[in-house]
C-alpha cells in the first residue's frame, strides 16, 4: 500500500503544484482584470464630470450671449433716447458765432 499512497502523494503535489500555479494566474489575472477594472471606471466618471462641466459652460455661454444681445438691444433704445432729447433740447444744439441771435427788447419781455 506504500505505492498508492506515493502515488497520491505525487498526483495531489502535482495537483497541488498545477492549482498553485493556477491561482496565482488567476489572483495575478484578477488583480490585473480588478486594476484595469478600476482605471476604466475612474476615466468614465472623469470624461461624465467633464462632459457635465462642459454642458454647463456652454448653457453659461448661452445665457451670456441672449443677455448681451439684451443689453446691446437695450442700449440702442436709451441711445436713440438720449439723441432725440438732446436734439430736441435748446441746450445741446450746436451755435454757430455767425448765427447768434442777440436778444431784442420784443423777445425779453415775452420770455417773463
Amino acid at each position: 500500500m506504500k505505492i498508492p499512497q506515493e502515488a497520491d502523494y505525487k498526483m495531489n503535489a502535482a495537483d497541488t503544484e498545477g492549482v498553485s500555479r493556477l491561482t496565482a494566474h488567476s489572483v495575478g489575472t484578477d488583480y490585473e482584470n480588478q486594476e484595469e477594472l478600476e482605471e476604466k471606471t475612474r476615466l468614465i466618471n472623469q470624461v461624465l464630470e467633464l462632459q457635465h462641466t462642459l454642458e454647463d459652460l456652454s448653457a453659461r455661454v448661452d445665457a451670456v450671449k441672449e443677455e448681451n444681445l439684451k443689453l446691446k438691444s437695450e442700449n440702442q433704445v436709451l441711445g436713440q433716447y438720449i439723441e432725440n432729447l438732446m436734439s430736441a433740447s435748446s441746450v445741446f444744439q450746436t451755435t454757430d458765432s455767425k448765427n447768434k441771435r442777440k436778444p431784442t427788447k420784443s423777445s425779453k419781455k415775452t420770455d417773463k
